[in-house]
């Protein structure tokens, strides 16, 4: 949890400070996810099994 946490807070800082720099509507949905810890580490966990299933998918021949 305590991993999880400090991911949490580090990427809500980088589109926090992001968003500071490039105010725009996409930024501003990027730090409004913060508010719901619950869609942050959805999105966590889409991303991986997405990152897996390409990494799958174009070394198929391989496995």
């Amino acid at each position: 949890m305590e991993r999880f946490f400090k991911q949490y807070v580090q990427d809500f800082v980088d589109d926090f400070l992001w968003f500071l720099i490039n105010p725009s509507y996409n930024n501003l949905k990027n730090v409004a996810r913060y508010l719901s810890p619950s869609f942050y580490k959805r999105q966590k966990l889409e991303m991986i099994y997405w990152k897996d299933k390409d990494v799958y998918n174009s070394h198929a021949d391989d496995f």
